[in-house]
C-alpha cells in the first residue's frame, strides 16, 4: 500500500507512481510508468544503451516515446516506439492493432476498440457516434473519436476494457479477480469441484494458484522467487547474484568458461556488466593468495 498524498519514503520507487487502482474507497498501489518493466519500487527501463536491444535496434528515448524503448533501424531512418520497419522499400508502419505516427510512436489499441479502429480520430459530437470501444474526446479545438484505454494504466496481467465508453481494468481470461484484489490463475475443475477451487485464493500480483493433492495452493510464477503474496525478480544487478552468476533478465545466470579466460588457476570470476562488453573480474578463492590474472597459491 501507498499514500498518494504523501510519497516522502520513495515506496514506490524512482519509476513508478501511487494511485488508486480502482474507485475512491480502493486501496492506493504502487504502478510502474508505462514504458517500464519490473515490479516496484524494482522498476527499470527497457533499456539504457544500445548493446541492451536486438539486432538493427537503438534504443530511443525522446519527447515521443517519453521512456526509453528500443526501437528499428530502417535503411536511413528510426522508426517510433512499437513501430515495425518495411524491409521492401526501408518504411516505417504501426503493425496491426496499433495506430499513430510510426516515425514518432504507434500505439496499441485495446481489444475493445479493435472493431471500430478505422473511426479513431475522425470527428464526433457525442460517444456514440465513435461506436463500441471508444469515446468522443474534447479538446481546445477539436472532438474526436479515441480509444480510452491509451491513458488508462493497468498493472499486469490486468488488462484494460471498455464497458459504455469508459476504460477499466480487467483480469484476463483464464484469470479471476479484479482491479482491487487483482488476479489470480483459474484452475480446470475437476468432477470433484462446483467451481475453480483457486477462486477465493489471492496469491498476490507475480503468484498464481496450483491445485495440489485437491488442494490450492500459491507459488511464485516463473521468473519470480519469494513467498505469495511477495513474489519479485531474483536479481535487479549483478552484484545481487553468486559470484559465478550474472543478473540476466531479472533471473541470475551462470555465464560459459570463455568468459573467465583470463582468470588464472584457483580464482573465482564474475563479468562486470558495464561500457562496450562485458569484462571479467577476477579473483582468489578463499583461502588463497596472488593475482588471479596469473594463479592464486594456498595461504
Amino acid at each position: 500500500m501507498c499514500n498518494p498524498q504523501d510519497d516522502s519514503e520513495n515506496l514506490c520507487g524512482d519509476y513508478a507512481e501511487c494511485k488508486k487502482t480502482g474507485g475512491a474507497r480502493s486501496a492506493s498501489v504502487c504502478h510502474c510508468f508505462e514504458g517500464y518493466e519490473g515490479v516496484p519500487p524494482d522498476c527499470t527501463p527497457q533499456c539504457d544503451s544500445r548493446r541492451k536491444c536486438g539486432l538493427n535496434q537503438v534504443c530511443l528515448n525522446n519527447t515521443f516515446t517519453a521512456y526509453p524503448t528500443c526501437v528499428e533501424i530502417c535503411g536511413r531512418k528510426i522508426c517510433g516506439a512499437e513501430a515495425r520497419c518495411d524491409k521492401n522499400d526501408f518504411s516505417c508502419y504501426c503493425p496491426p492493432g496499433h495506430v499513430g505516427d510510426p516515425l514518432k510512436k504507434c500505439n496499441k489499441v485495446s481489444a475493445s476498440a479493435l472493431e471500430n479502429i478505422d473511426r479513431i480520430g475522425s470527428d464526433c459530437s457525442v460517444d456514440k457516434d465513435c461506436g463500441r470501444g471508444l469515446r468522443c474526446e474534447t479538446g481546445p479545438n477539436y472532438r474526436k473519436c479515441v480509444d480510452p484505454c491509451i491513458k488508462k494504466r493497468c498493472s499486469a496481467p490486468l488488462e484494460c476494457v471498455t464497458t459504455r465508453h469508459t476504460a477499466t481494468c480487467a483480469c484476463p481470461e483464464g484469470f479471476t479477480g479484479n482491479d482491487d484484489i487483482g488476479c489470480t490463475k483459474d484452475v480446470i475443475a475437476t468432477p470433484g469441484f462446483l467451481s475453480s477451487p483457486c477462486s477465493n485464493l489471492n496469491c498476490g500480483l507475480n503468484g498464481e494458484c496450483r491445485v495440489l493433492g485437491g488442494r490450492p495452493r500459491c507459488f511464485c510464477q516463473p521468473g519470480f522467487i519469494g513467498n505469495p503474496p511477495e513474489c519479485k525478480v531474483e536479481c535487479r544487478i549483478s552484484a545481487d547474484c553468486a559470484w559465478d552468476q550474472n543478473c540476466v533478465q531479472g533471473r541470475c545466470r551462470t555465464h560459459s568458461d570463455s568468459d573467465c579466460s583470463e582468470c588464472g588457476m584457483n580464482t573465482k570470476c564474475k563479468l562486470s556488466v558495464g561500457g562496450d562488453e562485458d569484462e571479467p573480474k577476477c579473483s582468489c578463492l578463499d583461502g588463497f593468495k596472488g593475482d588471479p590474472k596469473v594463479a592464486c597459491l594456498p595461504i
